[in-house]
């Protein structure tokens, strides 16, 4: 099993984001506390990954398999972004754009559908 890292950003705990560094559905536990009582543990579901308004693709690996990714306005892929041999990664959104330090390995594919 590998090790994938989550990180809780809760700069607006109201609103906190979860962020992953593989795209894929993950199970976690959620606990609400008040400061005085805690709630009955929850598991919830996420999907984390390419999907969104303005998807940012950064420190994340694809692998093997088929990825896609969707934006209703951009993607845009970042810095330490690896598509490893046998991985596809599929774009779809209006403007995709592409940063310095994004690696598609040989066998990978990489694939842009412009448009809304």
């Amino acid at each position: 099993m590998e090790n994938y890292k989550l990180r809780l950003d809760a700069l607006d705990p109201v609103y906190p984001n979860l962020i992953v560094d593989q795209a894929g559905s993950y199970v976690v536990q959620l606990i609400v506390n008040d400061g005085t009582l805690s709630s009955v543990p929850d598991l919830v579901e996420i999907t984390g990954g390419c999907s969104g308004d303005a998807v940012i693709l950064e420190n994340t690996t694809i692998p093997s398999g088929v990825t896609t990714c969707t934006g209703t306005l951009s993607i845009t892929l970042g810095p330490n972004l690896q598509v490893l041999p046998a991985g596809e990664l599929d774009l779809h959104a209006p403007v995709v754009s592409f940063l310095n330090g994004v690696t598609v390995h040989s066998g990978a594919a990489l694939v842009a559908a412009l448009g809304p």
